[in-house]
């Protein structure tokens, strides 16, 4: 049991030290790199594969690409197609990969503005005071 455990947590440590080497995550600065490996596209259409986009980067900056790639969906600058879908289940891979498509490069922005949801903001309705037998109490008048 002795000698699993410390397999166990030298694999953990060696993989927290390969995480802490990696510079922290900046969503915008991803997000960037797409959109100006899209907007640099010779043809007028402006859409690549995913994995043209990610192509000689590690795994680490493939998921981050990808996160930055769904906000950018989400602020609409870019927009997914799906080839021959036919309303099957579909694994997309390198070998058959989903394109992206620019739909607005905003460069006059300086700055990219990556919209991040926020939290729901309180209702502004209170409820009614409760007295100590926890029901509700009435104004007085």
């Amino acid at each position: 049991m002795a000698v699993r455990v410390s397999t166990w947590k030298q694999r953990i440590e060696n993989s927290l030290e390969e995480m802490d080497s990696h510079p922290p995550f900046d969503i915008q600065e991803y997000g960037a790199r797409i959109l100006d490996k899209l907007s640099l596209e010779e043809s007028s259409s402006c859409v690549r594969s995913f994995s043209d986009l990610v192509a000689g980067q590690t795994k680490f900056d493939v998921a981050r690409s990808f996160s930055s790639l769904l906000q950018l969906v989400n602020n609409r600058d870019v927009d997914l197609e799906r080839n021959g879908n036919n309303g099957e289940s579909m694994c997309y891979s390198a070998i058959n990969p989903f394109h992206v498509r620019l739909l607005k490069n905003d460069k006059e922005r300086g700055a990219m503005q990556f919209h991040l949801s926020r939290k729901r903001p309180k209702s502004a309705t209170k409820r009614p005071a409760k007295d100590r037998d926890g029901r509700g109490k009435s104004p007085t008048i």
